[in-house]
């Protein structure tokens, strides 16, 4: 059998509202009958309502792949904003639990299939 990990997973959602977290114990036998997987906690972190306001103003404005460069100070200036909030959101979980590894995907701002390009705001 292998070690159980302690995983922390991160969701900023097209809702934009906020962060969805939650915290697992698996030792990440999905396919196997040793599969060991236990939730043990979950969180929402609500963003205020500038950052909410500033998320869909921006997502409204991009478009177009040339967009990411055209409002790229605006982008960097949100970005910055969501890394801090989600660092926060991070800190206060891992007062309660101390864990293995942290997922963060940052936030979808811009994505075209057409394309073949997805935009995520976030530094981990």
């Amino acid at each position: 059998m292998k070690k159980d990990y302690i995983s922390l997973g991160l969701m900023s959602g097209t809702s934009g509202d906020g962060v969805d977290a939650s915290v697992i114990k698996s030792n990440g036998e999905i396919l196997s009958k040793n599969v060991s997987f236990k939730i043990l906690d979950n969180q929402y972190f609500e963003y205020d309502s500038n950052t909410f306001k500033k998320i869909f103003e921006l997502r409204e404005k991009i478009n177009r792949l040339n967009d990411l460069e055209k409002f790229k100070d605006n982008i960097k200036s949100l970005e910055r904003e969501l890394t801090m909030f989600h660092a926060k959101s991070i800190k206060d979980i891992l007062n309660k639990h101390e864990v293995d590894i942290i997922g963060f995907h940052g936030h979808t701002i811009y994505h075209s299939y057409e394309e073949k390009i997805s935009y995520q705001m976030g530094d981990p």
